[in-house]
């Protein structure tokens, strides 16, 4: 079957789907995971690559970071995107438009990982929870939030 063929066919996964103000050009995504890309943690020329040719290849959507890190006591030790500084901005900027040049879509998964069994404490990052909880397998004792400050 010819790409011309495709465009047209009847297939529903090959229709365009829409949800609210976003419409994808068809229902075929690729889902986050860890590419092990990253270039200390960024989204640098491999990652953004290995993306990109799916994007030409004709996805339309492509899901990106895995479980991204968005805060310093919850890095990844290797792998994974980090999302907890601002140096990530210039070149999620060129991932992005390098993956719409393509009319594909992307969203990166985000977590913060502190309930993880090899959650790594950072001096001076206080964990913050909904309860005074005690988690003895990781050996995190989170502070009880009371709704005052964060850095109180």
């Amino acid at each position: 079957m010819q790409i011309d063929e495709l465009s047209s066919s009847n297939d529903p996964l090959l229709q365009p789907f829409k949800l609210k103000h976003l419409t994808l050009k068809n229902r075929i995504m690729s889902t986050s995971h860890a590419c092990g890309l990253d270039e200390n943690g960024l989204t640098g020329n491999k990652y953004q690559a290995y993306h990109e040719e799916k994007a030409r290849g004709g996805l339309a959507l492509t899901m990106f970071g895995g479980s991204a890190s968005v805060a310093p006591d919850s890095l990844w030790p290797s792998g994974q995107v980090d999302v907890s500084t601002d140096a990530i901005i210039p070149l999620f900027e060129q991932f992005t438009a390098k993956i719409h040049h393509h009319g594909c879509a992307l969203m990166c998964q985000i977590s913060h990982r502190v309930d993880e069994r090899n959650a790594m404490p950072v001096i001076g990052c206080r964990r913050l929870a909904h309860r005074r909880s005690v988690r003895r397998y990781i050996a995190v004792f989170p502070r009880r939030w009371t709704g005052m400050t964060l850095t109180g």
